[in-house]
C-alpha cells in the first residue's frame, strides 16, 4: 500500500508539474525602443509582472487553458491578448502604441465579457481613483460628471444619484464587486451608499446591457471594481485626508493590503463629517415667497458618513477567490425650508453648523458577498453571490395628518428595510470560431416598512434569468457581437390602508394601495458590429430589444416623500417597459488628434415616468377628500410612448508634448409622444471644454505634476413637462492640480464653480423650491502610500 501510494503521488506530482508552462517576450514602442516596468496580467488568475529595462518580461506557472492578457505601460495604449496554453510559449512579443490619452493608457474593457475597446461595440469608459480624487467633488457620482454622457441627480452636497444619458433610478445598474447594488434605488432623495474612497476602477457602460447586468440596465452600467493585491509577498498602506470648504468638511479614509504567496487580505475604513453648505445666496424664492438663507448656509445640510470594507482571497494559478464584507452608513439633515410649507421660522439658525436635527435621514447598507474565477476545463466559471441590507428611514416631528401608536418612535416618519439574495455564474467557452458566454442569474427581495407615513408598500420580489452572448470574427476584419436573455420576475404585495387624522382627530382609513400578485417573463436581445480601419479609424453599431420589469414604487406608492418634497402616487395598471434601442459610434486617433463620438436613437413603447401634476396632494378617506399641503406637489407615475436621442462627442488635441486641449460634449432628448411634452429631470446641452497639463519628468522630488483648467456651458433646458420648472444657462469654472512625489506622497488641490455662480441644475430636486446649487468650493487633499 505504501509503495503504492508513493507511485500514485509521484505520477500527480509529475502530471502537475507537466501542466506548469512559461510565457515569455518582450514589449517595445512602435520606435522599436524597449518599454521597461510595462505590466503584464493575466485577467483570470490576476497574476502580475513586469518587464525589466529590456522590455523582457516572463510569467511562470500557467496551467494549460485560455488566458486573456492586459499589457499596460504609462503614455501607451493598453494592450489585451487572448492566448491558448499547452505549451511554453515565447517570444510573445508587443508592440505598444503611443496614446495621447490618459484614459486609453489603462485597460479599457467589459469585465463581463473580457473584450477590449477595439473589439467591442458598446461604449465602454473607464476611469481610476486618481482621476476621481483630482476631481475634488463631495460624492462619486459628481466626480464622474466630466464624462460625456454623466450626470448627477443630486441633493446639495454629498447625496447623488448616477444619470446615463438622461435615465437614472431604475434604468441604471450599479454594480460593485459584482454584485448589483440594491437601495432603494428609485429614491431621488439618497445617493449610492458606496465608500467614495473603495472606488479603485470604475467601468462605465453607456448604453443597453441588459444581457449579462439584468433588465435594469436600460441606460446603461457604472461598474465599479476592486483593485485586487495581485503583488505576492507585498505590503501596502496608504491614508488619504480631504478638506472641502463649501461645508467645512473632512473626509479620512484608511488603507491596507497584504499579499503573501497568492494569500492577502485588504482592509479600509473611511469617515466623513461636513457642516451645513454653502450657497452663492441669502435668499430664495418659493412660490412668490421670499424666504431667507442666514449667512447663506442651508441650516440643517450637515452630514456624517462612514464606511468600512474588509477582504479576504487567494490568488494562484487555478483563478481566484475572495470574500468581502462591507458596511457604509451616512446620516444627513434635510433642509429644513424642504419640509412642509417653507416658512422663515424654520429658517433661523441656531448658531451650530454641524449638529443634524430633525428633520433627517439616516441610511445604512451591509454587504457580505464572495467573487470566484475557476478554472474549468481548460476554459473559466465566474460566480458572484452576495447578501445585501439595505435599511433608510426618515425622522421628522409628526404632521397634522400622523398618528403614532409608538411613542418610543415617534418621529420615525419611513423605514424601509430592503433585503436581497442574488447568484450570478458566467462560463467563458473558447472554440475556434465564437467566444461564448453562458450564465444565469438569480434574486430574491424583500422590502419591509414602518413608521407613520406610508410611502410604499412592503413587498416581495424573485427573478430568475439565463442569457447567452457571443462574439466571433466575420470578413473584412469586422466582429460580431450576439446575444439574447429571458427573465422571469414575480412580483407581490398585499393592500394597505392606513389610519388617518385631522389636526389629531380620527378621520377613518385611508386606502393606500390594492393587492398585486403576478409574473413576468421578459426577453431580450442585442446585436452588434465594429471594425477597425487601419488602427485609426474605428465604427460600432448596436441595436437591442430592452425590456424592465415594472416596481413596486411604480405600481403602489401613494404617500409623502417628504425627502423628494412631493406626494407620490403609483397606477397598478402600469405594465412592464419594452423598447428598441440602437446607437452608432465613431472613434478616431491620429498624431495630435482623437475623436470619439456616439449618436443614438431609442423608442420606448410604453415608459414609466414620474409627471408632475398641477395640483398639491390629496388623500381620499372614506369618501371625503382631504387636502395634503405639507406633502408638496403630487406626482404621478405614468405610462407614453417615448422616443430618446441624443449624442456624445469628445474630442482631445496635443497643444504641446505636456499640453493637451480637451472637449466633451453631449445632448439628450426624451420626449413623450402620448401627450405632446418632455419628460423631466433630463440634463440639458452641454460642452466642457478645458486644458490639462501633465508632467512626468522627475525634478526636485516630484514623479508627476498634473493640471486642469475647465470651462463648462450649460444650455437652458426648457423642454420640460407641465407643471415643471425650466432652467436657465449657466456656466462654472472648475480646476484642480496634483503633485505626486518619489515618496509616495499625493498632494490635490482642486477648486469647483470658482465664479460663485447662482445656477439651477435641473436634476436637482431642490430647484422646485427655488434652491440654487452650492457655491465656491476649494478642496485640499493628502495621500500618503506606502509600499514595501
Amino acid at each position: 500500500m505504501r509503495k503504492f501510494l508513493f507511485f500514485f503521488l509521484t505520477v500527480i506530482s509529475v502530471e502537475f508539474a507537466l501542466a506548469q508552462h512559461t510565457i515569455s517576450g518582450r514589449i517595445t514602442a512602435e520606435s522599436g525602443i524597449a518599454l521597461g516596468y510595462a505590466e503584464v496580467e493575466i485577467h483570470e488568475t490576476h497574476q502580475v509582472v513586469f518587464s525589466d529595462t529590456s522590455g523582457f518580461y516572463v510569467i511562470k506557472n500557467v496551467k494549460n487553458g485560455h488566458y486573456h492578457l492586459h499589457i499596460t505601460h504609462v503614455g501607451f495604449h493598453a494592450q489585451h491578448a487572448d492566448i491558448e496554453v499547452q505549451e511554453d510559449i515565447r517570444n510573445l512579443n508587443f508592440v505598444l502604441e503611443e496614446s495621447i490619452n490618459e484614459l486609453h493608457q489603462v485597460v479599457i474593457e467589459t469585465s463581463a465579457d473580457k473584450s477590449d475597446f477595439k473589439n467591442n461595440s458598446i461604449q465602454v469608459q473607464h476611469i481610476d481613483n486618481h482621476f476621481l480624487q483630482r476631481q475634488g467633488s463631495t460624492s462619486l457620482v459628481k466626480s464622474m460628471e466630466k464624462i460625456s454622457g454623466i450626470s448627477a441627480y443630486s441633493t446639495g452636497v454629498g447625496v447623488s444619484k448616477p444619470v446615463i444619458r438622461g435615465l437614472s433610478g431604475n434604468r441604471v445598474v450599479v454594480a460593485y464587486n459584482g454584485i448589483k447594488q440594491e437601495g432603494q434605488q428609485w429614491g431621488a432623495d439618497h445617493g449610492l451608499e458606496i465608500d467614495l474612497n473603495n472606488a479603485d476602477k470604475v467601468e462605465i457602460i453607456k448604453g443597453p446591457a441588459g444581457l449579462i447586468f439584468g433588465s435594469d440596465a436600460v441606460a446603461g452600467v457604472i461598474n465599479i471594481r476592486p483593485k485586487l493585491p495581485h503583488k505576492e509577498n507585498a505590503f501596502n498602506a496608504a491614508n488619504s485626508l480631504t478638506f472641502n470648504s463649501i461645508n467645512n468638511s473632512w473626509r479620512n479614509s484608511f488603507f491596507v493590503s497584504a499579499n503573501k504567496k497568492g494569500i492577502w487580505t485588504k482592509w479600509r475604513y473611511s469617515y466623513l463629517n461636513g457642516g451645513d453648505y454653502k450657497i452663492p445666496a441669502d435668499k430664495f424664492v418659493f412660490q412668490t415667497t421670499v424666504l431667507p438663507v442666514y449667512n447663506q448656509r442651508l441650516k440643517n445640510t450637515a452630514i456624517n458618513e462612514g464606511a468600512i470594507t474588509a477582504q479576504l482571497g487567494v490568488s494562484k494559478n487555478w483563478g481566484y477567490s475572495y470574500l468581502n464584507l462591507s458596511e457604509f452608513s451616512q446620516k444627513s439633515g434635510f433642509f429644513s425650508g424642504a419640509f412642509g410649507v417653507p416658512n422663515a421660522s424654520k429658517l433661523q439658525h441656531d448658531g451650530d453648523y454641524r449638529n443634524i436635527d430633525l428633520p433627517y435621514q439616516f441610511v445604512s447598507h451591509r454587504t457580505v458577498s464572495s467573487h470566484t474565477n475557476l478554472m474549468v476545463k481548460r476554459n473559466w466559471l465566474e460566480v458572484d453571490a452576495g447578501f445585501q441590507q439595505n435599511h433608510r428611514q426618515e425622522w421628522a416631528v409628526p404632521h397634522n395628518n400622523a398618528f403614532i401608536s409608538d411613542s418610543s418612535n415617534r418621529n420615525l416618519s419611513i423605514d424601509l428595510v430592503l433585503t436581497t439574495w442574488s447568484v450570478n455564474a458566467r462560463y467563458y467557452k473558447n472554440d475556434s470560431v465564437y467566444r461564448h458566454i453562458l450564465g444565469f442569474s438569480l434574486q430574491h427581495k424583500n422590502n419591509r416598512i414602518r413608521g407613520y407615513e406610508f410611502l410604499i408598500p412592503a413587498y416581495k420580489t424573485a427573478m430568475a434569468a439565463a442569457f447567452w452572448s457571443a462574439k466571433r470574427n466575420l470578413k473584412h476584419n469586422w466582429k460580431l457581437s450576439m446575444g439574447v436573455r429571458f427573465e422571469l420576475n414575480t412580483l407581490q404585495f398585499d393592500s394597505t390602508t392606513t389610519s388617518f387624522y385631522q389636526n389629531g382627530v380620527y378621520a377613518g382609513e385611508a386606502f393606500r394601495n390594492e393587492s398585486f400578485k403576478k409574473t413576468f417573463l421578459l426577453n431580450s436581445g442585442a446585436i452588434g458590429l465594429n471594425k477597425t480601419f487601419k488602427n485609426q479609424l474605428m465604427i460600432k453599431a448596436n441595436l437591442a430589444k430592452t425590456h424592465r420589469v415594472v416596481q413596486a414604487n411604480e405600481l403602489a406608492s401613494n404617500g409623502l416623500h417628504h425627502g423628494a418634497f412631493r406626494f407620490e402616487k403609483g397606477d397598478i395598471s402600469l405594465k412592464p417597459e419594452n423598447a428598441v434601442q440602437s446607437d452608432i459610434s465613431m472613434f478616431y486617433e491620429k498624431s495630435r488628434w482623437l475623436l470619439n463620438s456616439s449618436v443614438y436613437f431609442n423608442h420606448f413603447f410604453n415608459f414609466i415616468y414620474l409627471r408632475p401634476s398641477a395640483q398639491y396632494a390629496r388623500l381620499i378617506v372614506e369618501n371625503q377628500i382631504y387636502a395634503y399641503p405639507e406633502a408638496g406637489q403630487l406626482y404621478e407615475y405614468k405610462q407614453a410612448v417615448v422616443q430618446h436621442i441624443g449624442f456624445e462627442l469628445d474630442a482631445e488635441y496635443r497643444l504641446k508634448t505636456d499640453l493637451n486641449f480637451k472637449m466633451a460634449a453631449d445632448y439628450t432628448q426624451i420626449n413623450n409622444r402620448s401627450v405632446g411634452e418632455y419628460i423631466p429631470f433630463v440634463p440639458p446641452l452641454a460642452v466642457k471644454n478645458g486644458l490639462e497639463w501633465v508632467k512626468k519628468k522627475k525634478w526636485k522630488g516630484i514623479e508627476e505634476m498634473h493640471a486642469e483648467l475647465f470651462f463648462e456651458l450649460y444650455a437652458p433646458q426648457k423642454r420640460v413637462p407641465r407643471n415643471d420648472i425650466a432652467t436657465q444657462a449657466y456656466q462654472l469654472l472648475n480646476a484642480n492640480i496634483s503633485f505626486e512625489t518619489k515618496r509616495g506622497l499625493i498632494i490635490t488641490l482642486a477648486g469647483n464653480n470658482l465664479l460663485n455662480a447662482n445656477y439651477f441644475s435641473n436634476l436637482s430636486r431642490y430647484k422646485i423650491i427655488g434652491l440654487p446649487e452650492p457655491g465656491r468650493s476649494l478642496v485640499v487633499g493628502l495621500t500618503y502610500n506606502f509600499e514595501r
